[in-house]
């Protein structure tokens, strides 16, 4: 299981972080496990764009952690889900992904590539399961473990309920802090972040196609 800046087989001996202390010194750190849950409330983690930190924990053993949120979106249905599948426009709402490229000859598998001041973490994905316009759900198969599903409910004819769910994977030693209400908060933050740049994505692309076709029937 690869990950970019965290070494999975660390995680029987103590958690290790990166720290940049100037632009020509870059390493890994160890950490003793007596100050994590400090470094919940400090730097470097609040200044990763996205607010990444808990992905730094993410192992290929443990236990998983569910996160989930929703938002309504003033589009159809079949427009959100449409424009969700497209993986590979997700960085223009998800600032926190530098790229997502989708096997060309196997559709259903993507590599993502995340980017947060200088470090670098990918995964690569199938998805398992994909409806139209209700459900696209995936996991990862090789990376960063993680796995979840983005829903989406009529409300009406003009308006669609987005719910992401998203799941990690996280040494159990730590699952207690990483569960906590104040990490949860933080996570689901950023999640909910993301889907309302979505809305502003996918509202922004509806009303200019609703434009266009009203100057063509003119």
């Amino acid at each position: 299981m690869h990950l970019s800046f965290v070494c999975p087989s660390v995680w029987h001996r103590q958690p290790t972080y990166f720290t940049n202390n100037n632009k020509n010194n870059r390493r890994f750190t160890t950490i003793p496990t007596t100050t994590t849950t400090r470094l919940l409330s400090r730097q470097p983690y609040y200044r990763y764009r996205g607010s990444l930190f808990w992905l730094l924990f993410a192992s290929s053993e443990g236990e998983w952690i569910k996160h989930s949120v929703k938002l309504d979106v003033q589009v159809p249905r079949e427009l959100a889900f449409d424009t969700y599948s497209n993986l590979e426009k997700m960085p223009n709402w998800s600032p926190w992904l530098k790229s997502v490229q989708v096997d060309p000859k196997q559709p259903e598998f993507a590599t993502w590539y995340l980017a947060a001041r200088g470090l670098t973490v990918s995964w690569r994905s199938r998805n398992t399961r994909v409806e139209r316009p209700i459900i696209i759900a995936w996991e990862s198969i090789q990376g960063l473990p993680n796995r979840g599903s983005v829903q989406f409910f009529e409300n009406n004819q003009q308006s669609t309920q987005v719910q992401l769910t998203v799941e990690y994977r996280v040494p159990r030693f730590l699952k207690v802090i990483l569960s906590s209400a104040f990490v949860a908060k933080f996570v689901e933050n950023t999640l909910l972040e993301d889907l309302k740049r979505f809305r502003q994505y996918v509202v922004r692309e509806y009303n200019y196609a609703a434009q266009k076709n009203k100057n063509i029937h003119k």
